[in-house]
């Protein structure tokens, strides 16, 4: 769960409004330390700066995030809404408040934070990606479909790497009967983030939905070679076996699939498959 909250820090045009803005930097050593996985030393170092200055929203955020990595949730909670009281403009501490709630199936506060996000950063991916999850599992599909487009022209326009809202959309326009269009939006989040394992299992399950093909074999290994714990992909690979009559392939993938669903293995990425 933890590597769910610190996938990246604020983005440079935050830090830019935020300096214009005149907002102190945050405790330097304890950035330092988190930067370099220090997470422990980065919580001790940000308290003791907190001691000297105890209005510093950006050394509140360190310590937030340092609290999470150690598993502290409850601190991490306080520190970030802490953060956010000092200085509730910012967007980015809004995102990971999300982030948390999101993790955490609190569905309704995390929309808000999100969408908070969303208003004060118009440049957040991520904030719109996620926003567009809540929006589709709360039933507003044309909300989604808005959001995971506001994303992929961030994504595209920024020239990022981030696979993610091109195959939730694809996916949702699969289910609801756009077939086609759906698939080209998940070919695009391949080609957009290849290093994602996500997007080649995707991309594998959605052509075995309407054909049995060596593509589906190719993007289901790809994805497993990136990510050899990935269990779900070894379970539509078992699938494919099945269907295309190699019934001793399909044994072992879904030997394989019982094995990692028994006794699961993180993920490399440290990301959500």
């Amino acid at each position: 769960l933890a590597f769910l909250l610190v996938l990246a820090g604020p983005t440079r045009s935050q830090n830019e409004r935020q300096n214009a803005g005149g907002l102190r930097v945050g405790c330097a050593s304890a950035a330092a330390a988190f930067s370099a996985g220090e997470f422990r030393r980065a919580a001790d170092l940000a308290r003791i700066c907190l001691i000297q200055d105890d209005e510093n929203a950006e050394t509140y955020k360190v310590l937030a995030l340092a609290s999470f990595m150690l598993q502290r949730f409850d601190d991490f909670q306080s520190n970030m809404e802490k953060a956010v009281a000092l200085n509730p403009r910012d967007g980015d501490a809004h995102y990971h408040l999300g982030r948390f709630f999101y993790e955490t199936k609190r569905y309704g506060e995390a929309m808000n934070r999100f969408r908070l996000a969303c208003e004060l950063d118009s440049e957040n991916q991520k904030a719109f990606y996620f926003s567009g999850l809540c929006r589709q599992a709360s039933g507003d599909e044309p909300g989604a479909v808005e959001d995971f487009r506001k994303a992929i022209e961030i994504v595209e326009r920024k020239r990022l790497h981030y696979g993610w809202p091109f195959v939730d959309l694809g996916e949702l326009l699969i289910n609801r009967g756009e077939f086609d269009t759906g698939l080209s939006w998940i070919y695009r989040g391949k080609r957009n983030d290849p290093t994602l394992p996500y997007t080649h299992f995707a991309y594998g399950r959605a052509v075995l939905r309407r054909e049995t093909t060596p593509e589906v074999e190719q993007a289901l290994q790809h994805a497993i070679k990136l990510d050899p714990g990935y269990t779900d992909a070894y379970y539509v690979l078992a699938r494919y076996y099945s269907k295309a009559g190699d019934k001793e392939r399909a044994a072992t993938a879904f030997q394989k699939f019982e094995e990692l669903r028994k006794h699961p293995v993180p993920s490399p990425f440290g990301l959500r498959r």
